[in-house]
């Protein structure tokens, strides 16, 4: 690639970001909503559970009140401390999710319509498309991800003032509650992106097997960091503490992260997906 070519991809993908997301909003903003479901109904019983039954019973119970009472609850700490813990890895888990189909249904949809070997007949390079498509993927989970943060803290808020309890929470887990699950969403997104476009058979519609079936093997990659941040807040919250285990957590989906992009600046070839 000559150093002119260099200089104009950047400008060129931010172009075609802005395209994908006004064409996404135009003909598949259905398809962005639609995980708001499953999660407001996971988060419905996460709240309603403890409410109908004792939790002072359930696994995990002791590890639950510990953490309650790190953060002030007094009337119900088991089931504060629960929510606390898992509504940040609830965020984590579903923005993959929702980042593995944003990509799968752009990347399919392009290169099953044509649109990437348009692309390539335009001044547009390798790198300038994938990099409009890094962006797309980057905003959308980004958008996500806000709004089911505000979901969980609204859940949070409604337990809260139910049990008639209190919450004092500091910086340090206000950055590990927001900032894990944004981590985990870049790097789920980074996941599909590599995923769907070293592998682009698994982002076409209407494939048999794994990719037939919602995504199959590429959604589960790319949900991995969701994953693995639901677990890492599960059962680290408390013995580490909410700096140490941002450190720890967002350190290694940094690292997913940044191994993915690497992967495809070293590994995309657009042939491959138009040949696919």
């Amino acid at each position: 690639m000559s150093q002119s070519d260099q200089k104009s991809s950047a400008p060129r993908a931010g172009v075609l970001m802005w395209a994908l997301l006004w064409r996404m909003r135009r003909e598949q903003l259905r398809y962005l909503l639609t995980i708001f479901v499953p999660f407001t109904l996971t988060v419905t019983v996460v709240v309603v559970l403890p409410m109908l039954s004792d939790d002072s019973t359930m696994n995990g119970a002791d590890s639950s009140a510990a953490f309650g009472l790190r953060y002030g609850a007094s009337t119900d700490s088991v089931a504060a401390g629960l929510l606390l813990m898992l509504m940040p890895g609830l965020v984590a888990l579903y923005s993959t999710a929702a980042a593995a189909m944003a990509v799968r249904n752009v990347v399919g949809a392009e290169a099953g319509q044509g649109a990437l070997e348009s692309l390539l007949a335009a001044p547009y390079t390798p790198g300038g498309i994938a990099g409009g498509l890094l962006g797309f993927a980057v905003v959308i989970t980004t958008g996500q991800w806000a709004v089911m943060s505000c979901l969980g803290v609204i859940a949070v808020g409604t337990s809260v003032l139910v049990h008639h309890d209190s919450l004092t929470l500091d910086a340090g887990y206000w950055a590990l509650a927001l900032g894990l699950p944004l981590m985990s969403a870049w790097a789920g997104a980074s996941l599909a992106l590599l995923v769907n476009l070293l592998f682009p058979r698994l982002s076409q519609p209407g494939r048999s097997g794994l990719a037939g079936s919602g995504g199959g093997l590429g959604n589960i990659v790319a949900m991995l960091p969701g994953f693995g941040a639901l677990l890492a807040l599960a059962l680290g919250s408390v013995d580490l503490g909410a700096v140490r285990l941002l450190l720890i957590a967002g350190g290694a989906t940094a690292l997913i992260a940044v191994a993915s992009l690497v992967g495809v600046a070293r590994g995309f070839r657009p042939e491959s997906v138009l040949g696919s």
